[in-house]
């Protein structure tokens, strides 16, 4: 494989209860709890005095800046937080349109990576006309506090058991649950409440305000999306333009956003072993036309006995095959390196399904990781609008099994730890868009982890949005052909939007 860190997708997805963390991390990565708190529809206020951001140079002509936030809006006198943000100034100081907001995904995933790494998530046609600003989400990455449960996620991988054998295995389990929720609370601190998704959307107006900007543009992808149609939701007069691409289905309760996301996820790994028998013997686990067959004995090996890895790095088990085979799920791009790994994980070598989990994971060099998974799981819960009852969890993990059979198996475990944490104190309310435009989302049609459908759904709530289908298998669409980018680009750049029905 070559360089295959490089080569995995950076959008991440949405987003489950914070057992996402200790299962279903290693399964569905977005997990897909809908119930976003909203709260109360509002207009901006741009009576009281920005805040001030003190600009610090990076390299490459790049910046960084720290916003100063309420932690609790409702009390602005109150305890603060602080955002990090990082821009990338236009190319083109003379043609320069605005600031464009970027989000990747997740929850938890920072925003900075996109200022940082413009060049790869953005066409010139963007680079000369907009200064790319990327945030941290208060709660991750360097913004301050930021969400902490635990040290090492080898150590998350390596405890949990997806499909505890008996009652005491499922007690020990749920105890590591408890913990790790407590942990969560412990080493969070008092802010932990706030850091839910309303209150990102009114970060961004914030950041809005401090740039001195009437109006602002957007380009979210995946939970970014759902960022974007909140922020649309609340601050619609402030929308210069939006483009929303793989969202989530905003109608869907918890239990049956994780069913949809589950199909996704199905169907793409059969069409990863459709396609590997397409290939013939060209595909590393092609086994005289039965590459499934290869797939579920790497499965049972990695439940069972476990594969071995990298020096200094755990055997791949259960836990670290899943997370492997999801991550690869999210573009086709990445197929031939799962079909690699699977391959060598057959001859008693894993380290290229830990890479590919590394690569979710963002472990960095020096073998640290950064707190993306664990603000994965507490967002996902102060955003949540209900906690499901264990007999729902039961029939969601029995249903798991039936949609998902490549991915799960028989048993799987799951349970909701988001009862442990302290909730968000504001109602859901229905995303709207409030008639802000124009609002492009874009969906694919061979998504995992948002599916087609879901993404239609979210569109069809966003008042005024226009939704273009892409063909591709891929968590995603843009930059993957001049159709789509050229249509995102007119979205921010003219703000025109496409006829309705359009397709890429």
């Amino acid at each position: 494989m070559s360089d295959s860190s490089e080569e995995l997708p950076r959008r991440r997805s949405r987003r489950l209860s914070i057992t996402a963390i200790i299962i279903i991390i290693v399964a569905l990565v977005a997990g897909l709890i809908v119930g976003i708190i909203v709260g109360r529809s509002q207009s901006s206020d741009d009576t009281s005095p920005a805040p001030e951001l003190i600009w610090e140079p990076l390299e490459g002509g790049l910046e960084q800046a720290r916003l100063v936030a309420p932690a609790d809006y409702d009390d602005p006198d109150g305890a603060t937080l602080e955002v990090y943000l990082v821009r990338r100034p236009a190319n083109d100081p003379a043609r320069r349109i605005g600031s464009l907001l970027v989000n990747p995904g997740g929850p938890g995933f920072g925003g900075t990576v996109m200022a940082l790494g413009a060049e790869q998530f953005f066409d010139s046609a963007l680079l000369d006309r907009f200064d790319i600003v990327g945030f941290d989400p208060r709660g991750t990455g360097d913004s301050t506090p930021a969400i902490d449960c635990i040290d090492d996620y080898d150590e998350l991988f390596v405890t949990t058991d997806l499909t505890p054998d008996d009652e005491a295995a499922l007690a020990a389990q749920q105890e590591r649950d408890r913990a790790y929720a407590e942990a969560c609370v412990a080493r969070t601190g008092a802010a932990l409440p706030w850091l839910h998704t309303s209150n990102v959307a009114r970060d961004m107006d914030l950041i809005r305000r401090a740039l001195n900007e009437d109006t602002i543009s957007y380009f979210g992808t995946s939970y970014g999306c759902e960022l974007g149609a909140v922020w649309a939701s609340l601050f619609a007069d402030t929308v210069r333009a939006a483009v929303l691409d793989a969202c989530a289905d905003p109608n869907a309760d918890p239990a049956e956003g994780v069913r949809q996301q589950a199909t996704g996820f199905q169907a793409s790994l059969e069409a990863f072993l459709e396609q590997c028998i397409e290939l013939g013997d060209q595909c590393p686990i092609y086994n005289d036309g039965d590459p499934q067959a290869a797939y579920l004995a790497v499965r049972e090996l990695a439940a069972t006995e476990g594969i071995p890895s990298m020096e200094g790095r755990p055997p791949v088990n259960e836990a670290f095959f899943r997370q492997a085979v999801v991550t690869a799920m999210y573009s086709e791009e990445v197929w031939p390196a799962l079909a690699f790994g699977l391959a060598s994980a057959l001859e008693g070598d894993g380290s290229v399904l830990t890479q590919l989990t590394d690569a979710y994971t963002q472990r960095a060099e020096d073998g640290t990781w950064g707190n993306a998974l664990e603000a994965f799981g507490v967002v996902s819960c102060l955003d949540a609008d209900s906690v499901p009852t264990p007999a729902e969890e039961e029939a969601l993990m029995r249903d798991l099994e039936t949609l998902a059979p490549l991915l799960y198996g028989e048993g799987i475990y799951g349970t909701s730890s988001c009862a442990l944490l302290p909730t968000a104190t504001e109602t859901p309310a229905t995303i709207t868009g409030g008639g802000a435009s124009p609002l492009l989302v874009i969906g694919s049609t061979g998504d995992p982890a948002t599916p087609l459908a879901s993404t239609q759904a979210m569109a069809a709530v966003l008042e005024g949005s226009v939704l273009v289908e892409v063909e591709s298998n891929r968590h995603g669409s843009y930059r993957l052909n001049d159709c789509i980018d050229d249509i995102v680009h007119a979205t921010l750049i003219d703000r025109e939007l496409p006829p309705a029905g359009q397709r890429c």
